[in-house]
């Protein structure tokens, strides 16, 4: 993650110790270095205060805004809120390595750090398993009115396909209950 120039870097050397902040914005040309079918792109603030003392290096990260990700009920794109709080601490070591979610080693001589991989990761960790759109109000879905009618005119058809297919073996068992 950090050889590749991309303009998302935090400087590490010749800096004083205290607490040095970046801002950045994460626009859809950031998003378009990436390719992961989870994010679309979005409109996201990263702020990234780098804390140094002494030997002692933390990265703090508070990421704001709105990514672009697929419903996975009518599988249109919608605008999903993100509000991430997240930390690096760096260490020293021979080459710039990822011990564990908020561990990396560095390596004495590395003047920059490329972050855009870690705020990318960020940004997919904090992602729900599953997505759908927000209710426009209270009952009624944000979701694409044709494809919920679809759905609708699916469900039967998924229903009886399910009793059909039942397991002989179950209606013996069911026919022993039935008895009791």
């Amino acid at each position: 993650m950090g050889k590749r120039k991309s303009g998302f870097t935090i400087r590490l050397s010749g800096v004083g110790d205290g607490q040095h902040k970046y801002d950045f914005e994460l626009d859809q040309k950031f998003f378009d270095g990436f390719d992961h079918p989870d994010l679309n792109g979005g409109k996201v603030k990263a702020e990234v205060l780098f804390d140094k003392t002494g030997e002692i290096r933390k990265l703090q990260f508070n990421l704001t805004g709105t990514v672009s990700v697929v419903c996975d009920r009518c599988l249109e794109y919608f605008d999903f809120p993100v509000r991430i709080k997240e930390y690096l601490v760096l260490k020293n070591g021979d080459e710039l390595t990822d011990i564990d979610d908020h561990l990396v080693t560095i390596p004495d001589d590395l003047y920059e750090l490329d972050i855009a991989g870690y705020l990318f990761e960020f940004l997919v960790l904090s992602l729900p398993l599953k997505r759908i759109h927000p209710d426009i109000r209270p009952g009624v879905p944000g979701c694409d009115p044709d494809m919920l009618e679809r759905l609708k005119l699916l469900k039967p058809r998924q229903k009886e396909k399910s009793e059909e297919e039942s397991d002989p073996r179950w209606n013996a068992l069911k026919n022993l209950l039935d008895k009791e």
